[in-house]
């Protein structure tokens, strides 16, 4: 992980706690907004998804990290290198896959949003992802986020091949982000998902959210539909 479990968990707790109270801050701001307006799930389904990652944070100190847990709940005997390797594996799947649901949730409330905000652009939103973004940021003046939506976007895809990145082209790609370029080698695996850089997309996409809910055309919205 880079650090400790400490450290780890406080991170996750850190990200939680700030999706959670940018969440109220945005309530408190349009108080005609319902529980369930749909503009407040940008915060609280990705929110959601980060609990997830905070729990399993937990779960791997007062579990995997206990010699008395493994006695109790696994059978069989596992040396002290069986039971290291099986806990890294957890941790590294656990950290890809809420990144990949907190993606989808991202941008399954991104659709919602070009929808309502310009029926039937890129197929009523069912066009790929990166075409739907593209025109709600330039709908709402918001490009500036598109190099941002273009790395986590391809990290995604990246993961949903098991680490590799392929191109039709068989061509290298270089995408920035936070003004750092990244190369995705073709037919190589990434060696740049570490947690630290997710998290570092979780804080930008906050950054991400809060301004697209205060730009006029979607905080003027009465569309109030949840998702």
């Amino acid at each position: 992980m880079g650090t400790d479990i400490g450290q780890y968990i406080q991170q996750w707790e850190v990200i939680v706690d700030k999706y959670v109270e940018h969440r109220k801050q945005t309530l408190a701001l349009n108080p005609s907004w319902p529980e369930d307006d749909f503009r407040l799930a940008l915060y609280g389904l990705p929110g959601n998804v980060l609990v997830t990652g905070l729990l399993g944070a937990k779960m791997i100190r007062t579990c995997l990290l206990s010699t008395a847990w493994w006695d109790a709940n696994i059978e069989g005997n596992r040396t002290l290198s069986q039971r290291q390797h099986q806990t890294d594996q957890y941790v590294v799947h656990t950290k890809v896959g809420v990144y990949v649901l907190f993606f989808s949730m991202l941008e399954a409330v991104l659709r919602q949003l070009l929808r309502e905000l310009k029926p039937g652009a890129c197929n009523n939103a069912y066009d790929a992802f990166v075409n739907v973004y593209r025109s709600l940021l330039k709908h709402v003046g918001l490009q500036h986020h598109s190099s941002f939506l273009d790395f986590a976007r391809e990290l995604r895809n990246v993961i949903h091949n098991n680490g590799v990145h392929i191109s039709k082209d068989s061509l290298d790609m270089t995408l920035t982000f936070d003004g750092k370029p990244y190369t995705f080698q073709h037919g190589k695996k990434v060696n740049f998902a570490y947690a630290e850089l997710l998290f570092r997309i979780y804080e930008h996409a906050l950054s991400f959210i809060d301004e697209l809910v205060a730009c006029q055309p979607v905080s003027q919205m009465l569309a109030t539909r949840s998702v």
